[in-house]
């Protein structure tokens, strides 16, 4: 299992904690399964369509789902169907929208954290 399917798997934990934790709605962890397994079904048309040199889903829509909470099942196509993963600028603009993701998500979800976040940023 690669590095980034472990970070995948360790914040869908952290999600689930924090549900827990500070009570929130369960969709949450709804909302990035579902997105996440978008998302892979996604790479995965996209990647039939690049063998088969027919119409490719564009960049900024794969972008765009991951930065909406889709990025595990990114970080998992990528390592399970190997599509997208050696494009250097299409990596780094990924874990830039994984970043804002994850900041987005305890910025505005969990109790408080606005305090510690804007104190960091």
């Amino acid at each position: 299992m690669s590095i980034s399917s472990i970070f995948s798997f360790t914040y869908l934990i952290f999600i689930s904690f924090c549900i827990y934790i500070f009570q929130l709605n369960y969709t949450f962890i709804g909302i990035y399964l579902i997105l996440s397994t978008l998302t892979f079904i996604v790479y995965f048309i996209d990647k039939r369509a690049a063998i088969k040199n027919k119409y490719r889903i564009s960049e900024n829509t794969l972008h765009l789902l991951s930065f909406l909470g889709g990025w595990p099942g990114a970080l998992l196509a990528q390592n399970i169907l190997r599509h997208k993963s050696v494009k250097q600028p299409f990596k780094a603009i990924l874990w830039i929208t994984i970043f804002l993701n994850c900041i987005l998500f305890l910025y505005f979800i969990i109790p408080n954290s606005s305090i510690y976040l804007d104190k960091i940023l």
